[in-house]
């Protein structure tokens, strides 16, 4: 146990192991507070210079491991880890790993666009999917749900152009907020990768 201040680094260095084409999972040692540490910060970038920024921050999780999805193939990713306490005191990162994903034939695809809207009692979903390297729309089928006060699940197919639309019933309440989380996305020779969405979705509050 520690006397004051921010949480120690982790106790081991972090290990990045390479699972499949859009996957890495990391497994570290355990950090150390005078009080108790409350959560570890994930830290992933594409150079070997893994800034403790916003920018980079791309998880947080309360054990000693952590599975990174989404991923583009072929692409090697570098990783930092901090501890942050209950007063959300960070620690110092630790060493970078990395691990490099396995290469696929399929092709990546993201979410271009994304909103939420309220019109006439209903909360609607739209988006667009494109290819990761082209932009061009990609006709695919995207499942998801919203949340809060419009709890309900929509599987939706797009477009020719990757464009989806999707409505929820109506509200019958006088205050609300809703969001729209999407779980899955799926279209023949692509992989949805996830970590390279250009947009989400956020929340309509009324």
């Amino acid at each position: 146990m520690r006397c004051g201040g921010a949480p120690t680094a982790v106790s081991s260095a972090p290990v990045a192991t390479t699972v499949d084409f859009s996957r890495v999972d990391l497994r570290y040692g355990r950090a150390h507070d005078n009080g108790e540490v409350h959560h570890y910060n994930i830290y992933r970038s594409e150079s070997h210079d893994v800034a403790v920024v916003p920018g980079n921050l791309v998880g947080r999780t309360h054990g000693l491991g952590y599975t990174d999805t989404g991923l583009l193939a072929n692409q090697r990713y570098y990783y930092r880890i901090t501890a942050v306490d209950m007063k959300g005191n960070e620690g110092p990162p630790s060493a970078v790993t990395s691990a490099r994903t396995e290469a696929s034939k399929l092709r990546a695809m993201v979410i271009r666009e994304a909103a939420v809207t309220l019109a006439d009692g209903t909360i609607r979903i739209t988006a667009q999917v494109v290819d990761a390297r082209t932009g061009a729309g990609v006709p695919a089928k995207v499942e998801g749900r919203f949340t809060k006060s419009a709890s309900q699940y929509l599987w939706m197919p797009a477009d020719a152009g990757g464009r989806v639309s999707g409505v929820s019933a109506p509200q019958a309440a006088a205050s609300g907020t809703a969001g729209f989380t999407i779980h899955r996305i799926v279209a023949p020779d692509y992989y949805w990768a996830s970590s390279k969405d250009l947009a989400h979705a956020g929340e309509v509050v009324w």
